[in-house]
């Protein structure tokens, strides 16, 4: 029998010390609500602790700071998601000085700390789900008699159950008039569960910060509230919190501005657009700063009618040359009229084509859009360009008399959600916003002719206005601004049963819900991209190239083979 040793029993000591210490941490870590990950920073949108703590569970963060690691995703030559720069004198004007506001004063990391503190009052929309299917790509929640605007929600967040314990966010990809459709499997939400809509965009509580770009330096922080787009608790808009006493907030984009000439930190300047979207303006991947007009060097007077247009437009775009310039493109004979004050021969009010250009006219000078009434595409180029034949072939979707109806057969022509191209939430329809993203998100767009037959009788929301174009994207030069919806392409044609057994398919395709079932589509694996005339990685062509001249096209151009 050995003996324990005084030196023993120390040693078991400290080994029960050491566990007892590792326990009260993962208790404490556990009960911790600064380290949960909420949307978009979770685990399934593989984001990892560890990419940016050395350890998980995590101890600190790596050697670099909070915004170079926010850099790391968000900014640089290839970054891994939304391109946003911070808000600084770098990116919009070093006139009162040099100073910078960092990503993590006006976002936190972890958490939305805007429904986290106000709870129910952030809430854009609220109610128990009348059904719940959980998907492994997407996900939907429905609301029975919801009545919302198709794509009202598109992008931004819902809380699957409000009522969990560690309530779970997931994105927004679309929604109809009574069905959300989430990104990823639903893990805490079933039927009956009641959901909320939220803005998101991880926005701390309170805006703590310190001009040091001034003597004496000037605390200006304040608690803020932002819950929608425009309106109370928007960017230029707070209201008093619910605490006794209760603490005035200030919009988001208000808390800082001391000098501005709209929305001053003290309550002073006038409104700037009221009712807007600041960032559709001021947007974050440019750092906040103000649009630039477009500098004019020189302009015939319109209005005294001494001949031909003269106008060269810089500033657009940084890689623009002399000869992607608008005058550049304009017709040899373009003219303005001083009677009726309208230009003709102009390319910016054209379809894009030498026989567009030719026949192009404006408005009157002095008049707007708005004024003239109608259709805001029509004015120009005629809804959906009609420039070329591939435009007539993008503006309904793959195989849009293919579509099953998830009963038996296919769907037979009309209106309604479950005819003609099929259910948004199952097939795609190919508009402007697919391939402009950039220029217009809007997938809806009544007014296209190759639409119109079929759903005139839709609610004017539908119709693509002017407030849904983003008119430093619209005009380029000569060349087309192309920018492909970050969301996948849907189809549930399915004209094959097994996908994977065909190469060009399985490449370019993944099948949800299996064939020819409810609620099954097949998605696009990739994200196309394009430059210098051509597009790569179109899964709707399986991969193959195809010439945009082309033309009207056979089975063969995007199959290898006849489907089986």
């Amino acid at each position: 029998m050995v003996k324990k040793t005084g030196t023993d029993t120390k040693c078991r000591k400290r080994l029960y010390l050491s566990w007892l210490i590792f326990i009260l941490f993962v208790i404490a870590y556990a009960e911790q609500p600064g380290y949960t990950q909420d949307y978009p920073h979770n685990e399934n949108n593989s984001v990892m602790c560890s990419d940016c703590h050395i350890s998980e569970p995590p101890d600190r963060t790596t050697s670099a700071s909070g915004d170079e690691l926010c850099g790391k995703c968000h900014m640089g030559s290839n970054p891994k998601a939304t391109i946003n720069k911070p808000h600084s004198s770098l990116d919009t004007s070093g006139t009162y000085g040099t100073w910078s506001v960092g990503c993590i004063t006006c976002h936190d990391p972890h958490a939305q700390q805007q429904v986290n503190t106000y709870g129910s009052s952030s809430y854009l929309y609220s109610a128990a789900s009348t059904s719940v299917v959980s998907g492994t790509d997407y996900s939907t929640i429905t609301r029975a008699g919801a009545a919302w605007t198709a794509h009202q929600w598109q992008g931004i967040l819902v809380i699957g159950n409000t009522n969990s314990t560690s309530p779970v966010f997931y994105k927004i990809s679309d929604n109809t008039a009574d069905t959300l459709t989430v990104v990823g499997p639903l893990t805490d939400t079933a039927a009956g569960d009641t959901f909320a809509i939220v803005y998101g965009a991880l926005i701390r509580h309170t805006i703590n910060y310190t001009k040091t770009n001034v003597t004496p330096q000037v605390d200006i922080s304040s608690p803020t509230k932002l819950f929608r787009i425009a309106g109370e608790d928007s960017f230029t808009n707070g209201t008093p919190t619910n605490d006794v006493p209760p603490t005035p907030t200030k919009g988001i984009c208000v808390v800082c501005h001391t000098k501005t000439k709209w929305h001053k930190n003290d309550g002073t300047g006038a409104e700037h657009y009221p009712g807007s979207d600041c960032v559709s303006c001021h947007r974050h991947d440019e750092g906040f700063k103000s649009p630039d007009p477009a500098s004019v060097n020189s302009v015939n007077d319109l209005n005294s009618g001494t001949g031909n247009i003269s106008v060269q437009v810089f500033n657009v775009s940084p890689n623009w040359t002399a000869q992607d310039s608008l005058k550049a493109r304009n017709a040899a004979n373009a003219t303005y009229d001083p009677a009726t004050k309208v230009c003709s021969g102009i390319y910016c009010h054209s379809n894009g084509t030498e026989a567009g250009v030719a026949s192009a006219s404006t408005p009157a000078w002095g008049s707007t859009f708005a004024e003239t009434g109608g259709d805001p595409c029509a004015k120009c180029h005629a809804n959906s360009p009609t420039g070329t034949p591939a435009h007539a072939g993008h503006v309904v979707g793959i195989h849009y008399d293919n579509i099953f109806t998830g009963t038996i057969g296919i769907v037979q022509a009309g209106a309604a959600a479950q005819s003609a191209h099929g259910d948004p939430t199952t097939s795609t329809t190919i508009n402007c916003n697919v391939c402009h993203y950039n220029t217009v998100q809007k997938a809806r767009n009544k007014n296209n002719p190759a639409c119109a037959s079929c759903h005139n009788g839709d609610d004017v929301s539908t119709a693509l206005t002017r407030g849904d174009l983003d008119k430093r994207y619209h005009v380029a030069g000569g060349s087309p601004v192309v920018s492909f919806a970050p969301s996948p392409i849907l189809s549930s044609a399915q004209l094959r049963d097994n996908i994977t057994t065909v190469a060009e398919l399985n490449n370019s395709w993944s099948r949800a819900n299996g064939y020819k079932r409810a609620n099954s589509r097949d998605s696009s694996r990739r994200t196309p991209s394009y430059a210098s005339g051509s597009c790569s990685s179109i899964d709707c062509h399986n991969g193959n190239t195809v010439s945009w001249s082309a033309g009207s096209l056979s089975c063969k151009a995007c199959h290898t083979a006849l489907p089986l």
